[in-house]
């Protein structure tokens, strides 16, 4: 017996009993997240605690910190990571070997753009506009910008999903082109049920004015659900 345990006998029978409802409370309402604000709980919710399933995480960044993906990783699903930073690859490798990690910028033709980066790859982009944005907003400098090559979602997804392999769900957070990503889709090869979008947008009425909404509504997805930074659409009519 260990020594936990003979500790636990030893206690009076009321605070056995409130450890043991702690312990309950524990198990039955705790969850974990690795995401910036719950995304991965939510897809959880949704996909009903899926034990297996695939995902492709464009714009993954890191595997955990800040990761709408490594809690399904966690559990036994599977996916494709992608990200333009400089050594993502080698980190996805040693970090999450069971997946499949590419190192490439995604944009709407192959080629090469720049990358504007800031030390801090939350803050890096492929797009000029938004690398501006964020040195206004946060007071931040552009610390190095280097060429990276650029490649279309199709073709990723030609390249490297596996034969006949379901997307359950798609997360996109590319910092300012998003819409390149959708764009560069092959949607009648490739649609996962449930596509994850960062936006700027607060509000649920703001929905209308976002470019990703109205090109996903057209693509046949629809509106479910929504954090302080990401909009959730699915194939599903209703949930």
């Amino acid at each position: 017996m260990k020594l936990k345990e003979i500790f636990y006998t030893l206690l009076p029978k009321g605070l056995k009993n409130s450890i043991t409802k702690r312990q309950l409370l524990k198990q039955n309402y705790q969850y974990s997240s690795f995401a910036q604000v719950g995304e991965d709980m939510i897809l959880d919710r949704y996909f009903n605690e899926k034990k297996e399933g695939f995902y492709v995480d464009i714009g993954a960044n890191h595997p955990y910190i800040y990761s709408n993906t490594y809690k399904f990783y966690l559990k036994g699903w599977r996916g494709i990571n992608v990200d333009a930073n400089p050594g993502t690859k080698k980190l996805f490798d040693s970090l999450r070997p069971k997946d499949i990690n590419v190192e490439a910028g995604v944009s709407l033709t192959p080629g090469e753009l720049d990358f504007y980066t800031f030390g801090n790859n939350v803050f890096n982009t492929l797009d000029k506009q938004t690398a501006e944005g964020h040195c206004r907003e946060f007071s931040i400098h552009v610390k190095e910008i280097i060429k990276v090559k650029t490649t279309t979602l199709a073709d990723i997804l030609n390249t490297h999903l596996p034969p006949s392999q379901k997307i359950d769900f798609m997360s996109i957070d590319v910092e300012g082109l998003d819409m390149e990503v959708l764009r560069s889709n092959d949607w009648e090869k490739y649609k996962p049920e449930v596509l994850v979008v960062e936006c700027v947008y607060e509000n649920y009425e703001d929905i209308q004015k976002m470019e990703a909404a109205v090109f996903l509504k057209q693509t046949g997805y629809s509106f479910f659900a929504k954090t302080f930074s990401t909009f959730f659409f699915s194939l599903r009519k209703s949930r």
